[in-house]
């Protein structure tokens, strides 16, 4: 396969030689969530038109039930909502967030407390104490939990271009020093494979699992293997955990994962989904410094 020709559906290798395990799912899941119809409304063209024509109350009912035929598909009823196409994503979001945790709790357990961000830090025990179970609903987010400058295309367009990323805010990129090299770097290999692989796929279905802006998703879709690579193990010090300025949302996260408290875990999802909705939303330029009153 040539560099420029899109990735297969197929198990990746990491910086270790290691068979991916996100490119090991299957990639023909049925489930979907009341959240992929959301995101399906908001990212199909046909949805927004077959909304557009419900209005239409001087139409036939015939034409109406025609018009519902149109989303049919071959394993679910007329009646029910057609799948979103990025539906196939999620149990790989699922594996990677699952890496991420597995990496989080192994650091937990084997890192002394100045190595350690706040959000691990803090919750020290409850991340050593999190059983197999309860790491997969702590993973079990509908989009990665991992991030690599994913709102930056400035830095992305220097790191495509051969260079490392330059922090552009030093206090909220600064990297997690304590953490070993090689086991950032494999992560971050595993999440660029994926976000590649998504970016040439689907531009909305990328934007939903990484938020990413469109521009973003387009540079990272032009990039060949041997970039995603190098890009990877020259920054990974800059991969990041959503939410790690929250100590108080994994806490919450982690307690109720352990209890199995379902109602507390979704609750605690749409709080996660919410923020990371925000993360979407394009950042306002910074005003104009004023120099002297003017």
């Amino acid at each position: 396969m040539s560099e420029g020709a899109p990735l297969e559906r197929r198990p990746g290798i990491s910086s270790s030689g290691r068979w991916s395990t996100v490119y090991r799912s299957s990639l023909h899941s049925k489930g979907h969530s009341g959240f992929d119809k959301c995101l399906f409304a908001l990212t199909s063209p046909a949805r927004r038109v077959y909304a557009l024509r419900k209005t239409d109350n001087a139409a036939p009912s015939t034409l109406k039930a025609e018009r519902m035929d149109e989303f049919k598909t071959d394993d679910e009823p007329s009646q029910a909502m057609p799948r979103w196409t990025g539906a196939p994503s999620i149990p790989l979001a699922h594996q990677l967030n699952g890496q991420c945790v597995e990496l989080v709790c192994e650091l937990a357990n084997n890192l002394s407390a100045q190595e350690l961000p706040p959000f691990i830090l803090e919750n020290r025990d409850l991340w050593r104490l999190l059983e197999p179970e309860a790491r997969k609903r702590v993973a079990d987010f509908p989009f990665v939990i991992v991030k690599l400058r994913f709102d930056d295309a400035e830095s992305w367009q220097q790191a495509s271009d051969g260079h490392l990323m330059t922090p552009s805010d030093v206090a909220n990129t600064a990297p997690y020093s304590g953490f070993p090299p090689k086991l950032l770097e494999d992560l971050a290999l595993e999440t660029l494979l994926f976000a590649r692989q998504a970016a040439r796929e689907d531009v909305n279905v990328a934007k939903a699992m990484f938020a990413m802006s469109s521009p973003l998703v387009r540079l990272i879709a032009s990039l060949t293997v041997s970039q995603v690579r190098a890009i990877a193990l020259g920054n990974a010090s800059q991969l990041r955990v959503r939410w790690d300025d929250d100590p108080e949302f994994w806490c919450d996260l982690l307690v109720a994962s352990r209890a199995g408290d379902q109602r507390a875990i979704e609750a605690i999802r749409r709080q996660g989904k919410l923020l990371f909705c925000g993360e979407t939303v394009p950042k306002a330029p910074r005003p104009a410094q004023v120099i002297d009153g003017k």
